[in-house]
């Protein structure tokens, strides 16, 4: 009777052993975390809005100096006008500096609110691919290197992530 109660005993304790060890397998985490900058400043998205949104910033400027052009050469022959002219000229000069003040509003407005759009965009793409990986790799959870205040570089996943965001934008 007691070796059947010492033998009952043991198996219980090896069977909570192997639960012990099998619980502390399952619940090893594995953790990753990223560059959010750097994905961000070199997934080739961003690299080619960069130079579309320069594009547009160069056209804005062209816009704005001829405008600002045409009201600086109002302003110098306006000198030279009889006094009846002058008036006419003056008050267009006023409604072309509104225009310039309004023109530059409504384009810069313009240019932030479709910049903000594109990073919203690129932002939940990158969420998005970050998150299947996080998936196929099996990782429980992946951070923000902001959040970090150290992270080992073998749990560093910013170039895995480059690459498959870059895999998949279109080739020009």
């Amino acid at each position: 009777m007691k070796r059947r109660m010492s033998t009952f005993w043991l198996m219980i304790f090896l069977m909570l052993c192997f639960v012990q060890t099998s619980f502390a397998q399952s619940s090893a985490l594995k953790i990753g975390y990223v560059n959010l900058t750097v994905i961000f400043d070199k997934y080739q998205k961003t690299v080619d809005y960069d130079k579309v949104l320069e594009q547009r910033s160069t056209d804005y400027k062209k816009q704005r100096n001829d405008l600002v052009a045409k009201i600086q050469e109002a302003e110098r022959r306006i000198t030279l006008l009889k006094e009846e002219e002058r008036m006419k000229v003056a008050q267009q000069i006023e409604k072309d500096k509104q225009a310039l003040m309004d023109f530059d509003q409504k384009k810069q407005t313009e240019l932030r609110k479709d910049r903000d759009d594109k990073i919203r965009e690129i932002l939940l793409e990158i969420e998005s691919v970050v998150k299947a990986y996080a998936q196929r790799e099996k990782y429980d959870i992946i951070l923000n290197d902001r959040v970090l205040i150290y992270g080992a570089e073998s749990f560093d996943l910013t170039q895995r992530i480059l690459d498959s965001l870059n895999a998949a934008a279109p080739k020009k």
